[in-house]
């Protein structure tokens, strides 16, 4: 595969950068509606107030996309053993994750991720191994849009076969750079090579470049915050051992070479996408498709501020001879005196139709704002938000699954992001670690490990050590990444437990079910009915538990007992003959002996047997009675 050569660059970067402008020239303008600022030229009469509901509402959505815990699983493409695919996970729980906190933990970063893609359309994140002091672990972090570029004319970052990274360094993190080239030099590294003279040369020259306006954030261009350095720029190519640049934009001197690090090949640049044409390759986000409504909104707001100022403090009109009014005594206050002399004051009011409908205007504006959002109709009166809304249930719940499709489309958007994203940090670990690694694990992860194949040392007593030893020679590989399903199970969840309280519903509403179940031979399982209820609705295992067979059948028996003392036996039964007390005496005692039972059980059968009970249920009671005694 052909790749950039060092002499293209600087001709490619300026190319790119003109072209990434043209797309992202509006971007000051999304950055002010996200952050709900005010416009520049506004009216000095109208009050500082906006609506700010898409600013809300973008701040929101990460909330609702983002899982809690976004849950997947490696695989291993080019290696037998299945004990590295397992390590692979188990690393990434152990290792990676907890330590991806550069910038900010990364369930964070993820979040920061998702809501600026929805400002720009776009937002890219990279990947880097980071040496972290006593650890070296794959990490990732979130940078501000306008400095990375992609290729010229491509569609999409994934389109791109070279991405550009702009990076401002501070004279420190120069001197930084010397000295880790230094030791690579003087250990005989060969995976970097530096142009330590350059380097040297160029902290010497003190040449810190600060930002381009047009490419920095809008909320720091009028303010005096640190807006540049000394200004270098990364050239990422994709391709196994493609060549990556790090060169100085000023001197337009490569300053180090170094191959991909990822044996798949892939750009350590991600993005994650909004809505996606394939015409603007940066993507299309939420505030370019609702930014003019909010404009429209805010002005509106704007306006129905002023005119409830009005309102309140209203304008006044004074005829006659202005000398004699005292304007300071015109003030809305209780008990408040006005002093006008001969002079006529007239409150102004401002009602008119505009202003009466100003309301109505306002409700139509949001609603147009909510039908491009992904908030929805959220009103609750009937004469609140779109009035071609229903506010029935149903139309409610149409709203809700509405809402769903926005979120579920964005939540779409948002695993393949992450799954090329880990598959990229894992890739990075597996094949570029060195030496060994000491990884603790607990049970349950040793016992994966070995029924995987692999081997643990054992202790002086036999057992199996906890402590594993990750020699990555031994453990390379390039690995695949695929979520789990689990929002796919979570409405199927839903969709069950909804049924099944529909179930329990019919069964209180119509007490005939059970009876009309029966005439088709079919019965209800209470007991399996609640038991998945419940399972469905919480994961606390304690909730139901099994009971043990023994007690179980005593159950059984004390309920079968309790029956048929409460005389559920047939009522057709026949009534038995009077006996004598000598012959009821020979009879318990005949009871007792046979079934080994105490007086009173004896006596409680043949009670029964007086009633009409069937002999043959008592005779399995008093078995039951005597075998739990046995036990």
């Amino acid at each position: 595969m052909a790749f950039y050569l060092k002499d293209e660059l600087k001709e490619l970067n300026e190319e790119s950068k003109k072209d990434a402008y043209e797309w992202r020239k509006n971007y000051s303008e999304y950055e002010r509606l996200a952050d709900n600022g005010l416009l520049d030229d506004l009216d000095e009469n109208l009050p500082e107030v906006n609506d700010g509901s898409l600013a809300a509402a973008l701040f929101k959505l990460p909330k609702r996309v983002v899982d809690d815990n976004l849950t997947g699983r490696f695989r291993a493409l080019d290696a037998d053993d299945a004990w590295i695919t397992e390590l692979a996970n188990i690393y990434w729980e152990n290792k990676i994750l907890p330590n991806a906190n550069a910038q900010a933990p990364y369930q964070r970063k993820i979040k920061d991720v998702v809501r600026k893609s929805a400002i720009y359309g776009g937002q890219p994140v990279i990947s880097l191994l980071m040496d972290k002091g006593d650890t070296t672990s794959a990490d990732f972090i979130v940078p501000y849009c306008q400095d990375v570029r992609l290729e010229p004319g491509k569609a999409s970052d994934m389109d791109s076969d070279i991405i550009f990274w702009d990076i401002y360094y501070t004279k420190k993190q120069v001197r930084d750079l010397i000295e880790q080239a230094e030791a690579e030099i003087k250990e005989k590294s060969t995976e970097n090579k530096w142009n330590v003279k350059a380097l040297k040369k160029i902290l010497e020259a003190n040449q810190e470049e600060e930002r381009d306006q047009r490419e920095d954030h809008e909320d720091r261009q009028d303010r005096s915050v640190t807006k540049g350095g000394i200004k270098f720029c990364i050239a990422f190519q994709r391709g196994v051992k493609a060549p990556f640049y790090m060169y100085h934009m000023s001197s337009d001197t490569v300053v180090r070479e170094w191959e991909n690090p990822d044996p798949t090949g892939d750009i350590p640049v991600k993005y994650m996408y909004c809505y996606q044409d394939f015409n603007n390759p940066y993507g299309i986000g939420i505030v370019r498709l609702a930014g003019g409504t909010q404009n429209v909104l805010d002005i509106m707001r704007q306006y129905d501020v002023l005119s409830t100022q009005l309102g309140i403090r209203p304008p006044k009109m004074i005829m006659g001879n202005e000398d004699e009014v005292d304007e300071d005594s015109m003030i809305y206050a209780q008990d408040q005196n006005w002093y006008v002399g001969n002079a006529k004051v007239d409150i102004v009011e401002m009602a008119n139709q505009v202003y009466n409908q100003l309301p109505t205007r306002i409700g139509m504006y949001k609603t147009s704002l909510n039908q491009i959002i992904p908030t929805g109709d959220t009103s609750i009166s009937a004469e609140s938000g779109d009035p071609s809304y229903s506010k029935t249930p149903a139309g409610v719940k149409f709203q809700a699954a509405s809402l769903s499709i926005d979120d579920e489309d964005f939540k779409d958007n948002l695993h393949e992001f992450f799954e090329s994203l880990a598959k990229n940090l894992i890739n990075l670990t597996f094949a570029n670690m060195q030496g060994s690694d000491l990884l603790k694990l607990t049970d349950d992860e040793r016992e994966i490990l070995e029924k995987a194949g692999l081997e643990f040392p054992v202790n002086e007593m036999g057992e199996p050590t906890n402590e594993l030893e990750i020699i990555w020679d031994e453990a390379r590989a390039t690995f695949d990444f695929e979520l789990d399903a689990e929002d796919s199970k979570a409405k199927d969840e839903e969709k069950r437990l909804e049924g099944l309280l529909r179930i329990v519903e019919l069964r209180a509403t119509d007490p005939t079910v059970e009876q009309s179940l029966a005439m088709s031979g079919k019965r209800l399982n209470l007991g399996e009915l609640f038991t998945t209820i419940i399972s469905l609705t919480t994961d606390n295992a304690k909730i139901i538990e099994d009971v043990d067979p023994q007690e179980m059948a005593g159950m059984q028996q004390g309920q079968m007992m309790q029956e048929m003392m409460q005389g559920q036996a047939p009522q057709e039964a026949a009534q038995a003959p009077q006996v004598s007390p000598e012959e009821a005496q020979a009879n318990m005692e005949a009871v007792m002996a046979e079934y080994g039972v105490d007086q009173e059980t004896a006596a409680e059968a043949l009670m029964m047997e007086e009633e009409g009970v069937p002999p043959e249920q008592i005779a399995q009671a008093l078995n039951r009675k005597k075998a739990e005694t046995n036990a």
